[in-house]
């Protein structure tokens, strides 16, 4: 009993960080719905909440960081998905990507195929975005 009052408290600072973040209840409401409608524990609503939160914190407007998480979970991220996704974002804004940029190539890059993250830590980086010269950069645009 003692580990749900403690799942519960955490679910609620996760929620308090993000309106803190200025993420709206709204926001908040349609995360926790897509964590239940796939029947997922409080421990993915919490990280979501921490997701969404260290997003906006990192400069990433509110709508873009809620509706990137949301989606995730809709998608069928887990804990350890958004975990990768905090990663990967600050890997990105070391390399110079400002927020929204972070976010627009993640969507595209780790949603794609479905739950994403886990597949590409895994070593299931097939297709377009692998192998020699596919760096962050790109090509020359023409």
């Amino acid at each position: 009993k003692g580990r749900g009052k403690a799942e519960r408290e955490a679910a609620i600072e996760a929620a308090a960080r993000a309106l803190e973040k200025s993420i709206t209840a709204e926001d908040l409401k349609g995360m926790g719905t897509a964590v239940r409608d796939r029947k997922g524990p409080l421990q993915l609503f919490t990280s979501a909440a921490n997701t969404a939160a260290y997003f906006a914190g990192s400069g990433m407007s509110v709508k873009t960081s809620s509706h990137l998480v949301r989606n995730a979970v809709e998608k069928g991220y887990s804990e350890r998905d958004l975990d990768g996704m905090v990663k990967q974002m600050a890997d990105k804004m070391m390399r110079g990507a400002r927020a929204e940029e972070a976010a627009t190539q993640m969507e595209r890059e780790g949603m794609q195929g479905g739950r994403g993250m886990e597949q590409q830590e895994m070593g299931g980086g097939r297709g377009m975005g692998s192998g020699p010269g596919r760096g962050s950069m790109g090509g020359p645009m023409r």
